[in-house]
């Protein structure tokens, strides 16, 4: 019996030593997790978004979206349709709110007036999530950077 209690008695004298150690560890890592989270992403310019990505809207087959400058506003091209799109100011009775418009890229698809919004995600810019908005209903849609 006296065996049994000094195992325990040992065990419990390495345990509350590696406590403090363990305490102060997780701490360091919500402070660190914290300030991380503070700071703001580098912001974006329409630049950013050229190239071509693969766009999944609502579950609809993925399209190839190009996307290009012209002077400083992103103009594009839908699949192999010819359908332009032509990015549009940001409208707070369309697009939700956002204190970033620099991440959003509002759309207007010139063939069927459907109006996208475009979010890229800030820590990992090869991905944009979003929706279009087409006769008066919302469809999710994300698009991948090729």
């Amino acid at each position: 019996m006296s065996s049994i209690y000094a195992t325990r008695k040992a065990w419990m004298k390495k345990i509350t030593r590696l406590v403090p150690l363990f305490l102060g560890l997780s701490v360091i890592n919500v402070a660190s997790l914290c300030l991380s989270t503070t700071q703001k992403a580098e912001a974006l310019t329409a630049s950013d978004w050229v190239g071509t990505w693969i766009c999944n809207n609502d579950g609809q087959p993925p399209v190839q979206v190009r996307f290009w400058l012209h002077y400083d506003s992103v103009i594009g091209q839908i699949g192999d349709n010819s359908w332009a799109v032509i990015q549009r100011p940001y409208d707070p009775s369309i697009d939700p709110p956002t204190d970033r418009k620099d991440h959003v890229l509002p759309l207007s698809v010139q063939s069927n007036q459907t109006q996208w919004f475009l979010a890229i995600h800030t820590w990992d810019q090869r991905y944009a999530s979003g929706f279009s908005k087409w006769n008066g209903s919302v469809y999710g849609m994300s698009c991948t950077r090729q």
